[in-house]
Parts: structure tokens; C-alpha cells; sequence
């Protein structure tokens, strides 16, 4: 069974991201623009994949990082928090405008997907502070 052009060129998106050298970063690029004028649209699966790799960059203008997310949201992908995670780090790793539309969606993105733990959050907090305030009612009254 043949591979799907799709799968070629992530294989070589992929291959080209590794060790985030300038060159390889700009072949990716190169790929995924060819990629989109030639109608091959990511799936998510592969998007997420891709900017979780491409967010690694620390040395590069991160331009390749910024296509995938465009990408993304362009289709309505959903996105993973470990690569939202990866970009939001990447990018405030950088001199981003706090005002920057960028900045401020990734941000939002980040705060929405980020993973709530511990004491004070959650249904069972809602709920045992519903429990609190009628109790506190029944007893004024």
C-alpha cells in the first residue's frame, strides 16, 4: 500500500524539524506552504504533531512554529494543550507584544486548555459551597 502524499510530506516536515537548524526549519516551511497551495490540508492529529515539534525551536524565527498555528486556526483545528503548551512557552520565550493578536489567542488558548488541579476547583467545590450556603439559610431562618 502506497503512502498518502500527506504522510510523505509530515514524514518530511518531521525530518526536516529535527535539531531545529535554520536550514531544516525553512524546508519545512517550504513543504507545508506546498502543502496548502496544493490543497493537502493536516489533520489534527498530525497538526498538533507538528507545532508540538516546530515550538521546540529556540534559536529560529519561530516562523514555521507560527504557520502551523495559523494553519490550525484558519480550519478550526482542535489542539492538544502539550502543543499549545509548547507554543505558548515558545512564544513567551520571545518579545512578544502583550497586545500582540497572536499572543493574546495563544494566551487564551493556553489559560482554556491548562489543566486545573487541587483544592478549590471544580464541580465537587461548586457544589460543596451550594451545600454551605443553604445550610447557612435554613439556619437564619
Amino acid at each position: 500500500m502506497k503512502p498518502s502524499f500527506i504522510e510523505l510530506y509530515t514524514v518530511l516536515i518531521e525530518g526536516a524539524m529535527v535539531g531545529h537548524t535554520p536550514r531544516g526549519m525553512q524546508i519545512a516551511l517550504d513543504k507545508l506552504e506546498e502543502m496548502t497551495q496544493r490543497s493537502f490540508f493536516l489533520f489534527p492529529k498530525i497538526a498538533n504533531d507538528l507545532l508540538l515539534i516546530a515550538a521546540g525551536d529556540k534559536k529560529g524565527g519561530y516562523t514555521t512554529a507560527n504557520y502551523i498555528w495559523d494553519l490550525t486556526q484558519a480550519r478550526k483545528m482542535p489542539l492538544s494543550f502539550p502543543a499549545v503548551e509548547a507554543y505558548y512557552n515558545g512564544l513567551k520565550g520571545r518579545c512578544v507584544p502583550e497586545d500582540d493578536p497572536r499572543w493574546l489567542l495563544v494566551s487564551s488558548t493556553y489559560e482554556r486548555l491548562r489543566p486545573r488541579s487541587g483544592a478549590g476547583t471544580g464541580p465537587a467545590r461548586q457544589q460543596a459551597q451550594n451545600i454551605k450556603t443553604d445550610t447557612k439559610e435554613r439556619m437564619a431562618s
